[in-house]
């Protein structure tokens, strides 16, 4: 997601774990954490312990595609 001068707004890094960052706060969460991977029409929606949930966009990815993401995160989780 972007702010209209084209700074992201969120930024995720999905590999060993996951990073993300909305404006000054940034975590870090556990790919051991993931229950779940839903798919939408235009989102992937993680689950993790905890009742917490990650939306990404489908259209969003700026490195891959979100197809590959989804079956990272199943095979990971």
């Amino acid at each position: 997601m972007n702010y209209k001068d084209g700074s992201p707004r969120m930024y995720i890094v999905i590999g060993a774990d996951i990073y993300y960052r909305v404006a000054e706060k940034e975590a870090r969460l556990s790919l051991s954490d993931v229950q779940k991977v839903l798919e939408t029409e235009n989102l992937l929606i993680v689950c993790f312990r905890g009742d917490m949930t990650l939306p990404l966009s489908k259209n969003g990815f700026v490195q891959g595609e979100y197809k590959g993401c989804m079956e990272y995160l199943r095979r990971r989780g």
